[in-house]
């Protein structure tokens, strides 16, 4: 008998203060990132477009920690926050007059996402393409970067038409 009434007993103070400890513990490593502020949101924005838009590799090397990782569809595998410049200058140098344009800017937990108008010719408003660039962010710092476009746009520039040779139709 005097086991089942100890079986109903409550647990004792600090055995309920434990069980609300472990709850908090739970609670705080189970919580989801935070979602960026609208401000911080459209300061990635702004700074990722001015940094592209730079055509500076300078602008470029300390936009990532090199720690993070960048991916794209143009590349195979991803690259570290230090190679973003060379990955860059690829671009700058077939598009030396290309520009991107900010669209709009969404935010998730831990998430920034940016779309994009690139233009291959800034002067040239009526040659575009849409992209977006999104950063997943951990601690205010970006931890990861992806860049998705249609890369099948940048063939003519890759590959631009031959002119007819002289004598030749």
């Amino acid at each position: 008998m005097e086991t089942a009434s100890l079986s109903k007993r409550s647990p004792t103070i600090p055995g309920r203060a434990m069980l609300v400890l472990w709850l908090a513990v739970l609670a705080t490593a189970c919580r989801g990132p935070a979602v960026p502020s609208e401000v911080e949101a459209q300061r990635w924005a702004s700074a990722w477009i001015a940094a592209w838009n730079s055509h500076s590799a300078g602008q470029l090397e300390g936009f990532l920690p090199d720690e993070a990782k960048y991916w794209s569809t143009m590349l195979a595998q991803p690259i570290s926050g230090r190679e973003l410049a060379r990955h860059a200058s690829f671009y700058w140098r077939l598009l030396p007059r290309g520009k991107l344009e900010l669209r709009e800017v969404h935010r998730g937990p831990g998430i920034v996402a940016v779309e994009w108008w690139a233009f291959p010719d800034a002067e040239k408003y009526d040659q575009r393409w849409a992209g977006v660039t999104w950063f997943r962010l951990r601690n205010g710092r970006p931890v990861e970067v992806r860049t998705y476009f249609n890369p099948t746009v940048l063939l003519p520039y890759l590959w631009p038409p031959r002119k007819p040779r002289p004598g030749n139709s």
